[in-house]
């Protein structure tokens, strides 16, 4: 793996370790006891986190497939990236969650989700594996409203994505 993905990867992985072992500390019903009234419980964060990572991960790959038509990234990529990043340092600012990453379930223990969220990292880094210094600046990655984006843009975006709810389920 590129030191570079290696280096996010790694960051991915402090974070959500770190979150875990938090979370390990629950016990099941303050785990899945809703944070504020009509809001997700923690699993149901935890849940939506590794909906994302697979839903990534599953474009990411079908971008690498057919990596041969993937355009070069640019300013307008970055611009929307960073608008990204802004929405994250703005806790204020609410998105609704798509619907196919908002579906989690009402209850899940803490081996579950480790067990899903272990095998969607696995999954995650087997991807970034493939992608080698000509796959770094292609649009692999699409946000559903940012729009394509290259793989540091989307490593960037899973971070600061999973630091926001770590926000969440912390506070």
């Amino acid at each position: 793996m590129l030191p570079q993905l290696q280096n996010k990867f790694d960051q991915l992985e402090s974070i959500s370790t770190e979150l875990i072992s938090r979370m390990e500390a629950l016990d099941h019903s303050k785990l899945n006891r809703a944070i504020k009234k009509n809001k997700w419980s923690k699993a149901q964060h935890l849940e939506h986190i590794i909906l994302v990572e697979k839903a990534s991960v599953s474009y990411i790959s079908k971008k690498i497939k057919y990596s041969d038509n993937a355009k070069n990234t640019g300013i307008k990529n970055v611009w929307r990236s960073s608008l990204i990043k802004l929405f994250f340092a703005m806790p204020f600012i609410k998105i609704k969650a798509p619907a196919i990453v908002a579906d989690v379930p009402n209850e899940s223990s803490i081996e579950s989700i480790k067990m899903k969220w272990s095998e969607e990292r696995k999954n995650l880094y087997k991807q970034l594996s493939l992608i080698d210094e000509q796959l770094v600046s292609k649009e692999l990655f699409k946000h559903p409203i940012a729009g394509k984006m290259n793989i540091i843009q989307a490593m960037d975006f899973l971070k600061g994505h999973l630091n926001h709810h770590k926000k969440q389920i912390l506070n």
